[in-house]
């Protein structure tokens, strides 16, 4: 069964029924009840951490890229609530996790402009006819990746990020994020 049919089998299954179908699969997904605190823990490779980005104002989450649909799944899974969890990792992990990704969203954003380029010259739009001061056109490029995050899961650090350049007096933060149990205990689903 590929993961997409995975996906909508799900979707349409309660907890009691995902967790009949889990034992004659001789699956057994693992809760995690304690946020990491290591990045040899969190680093999985030099694209991917198992860890969250979220934005932050006078210490409320004021951003957090949302995938309704995968979360709901995760959610039955583990029988957990709504209530979103969130254990900032402490500053030096912070500093570690954010400049392992950014080779990869600087990547992001070059990709991003030169698919802008390609667009300007397909619609023979002049350079000296958009505003080209750097920093115009990176809030620009933040606008256009945003606009496209349900269709780019598991890259919270880059929306976050892009969040981050369009409102310059938030705090990006990295650190654990899930959801209460319905027993109450955590569920950490990154970090």
């Amino acid at each position: 069964m590929n993961k997409e049919t995975m996906s909508k089998l799900l979707l349409n299954m309660n907890t009691d029924e995902i967790s009949k179908l889990f034992i004659d699969m001789n699956y057994h997904p693992e809760k995690h009840n304690k946020p990491k605190t290591l990045f040899k823990d969190i680093f999985v490779s030099k694209e991917a951490l198992d860890a969250h980005s979220w934005c932050e104002k006078n210490g409320e989450v004021v951003f957090d890229i949302d995938y309704p649909e995968r979360d709901t799944i995760t959610k039955k899974v583990f029988n957990l609530t709504d209530k979103k969890i969130y254990k900032k990792f402490d500053p030096l992990l912070q500093k570690l996790c954010f400049k392992s990704v950014e080779e990869k969203i600087e990547q992001t954003f070059k990709s991003t402009e030169e698919q802008f380029e390609k667009l300007c010259n397909e619609e023979n739009i002049k350079k000296k006819d958009v505003n080209t001061k750097p920093c115009m056109l990176k809030k620009l490029y933040a606008e256009i990746l945003l606009a496209d995050s349900q269709n780019c899961p598991n890259r919270c650090f880059l929306f976050a990020y892009c969040y981050k350049i369009l409102n310059p007096d938030v705090e990006l933060v990295s650190g654990s994020m899930g959801w209460e149990g319905v027993d109450g205990e955590p569920h950490y689903e990154w970090g």
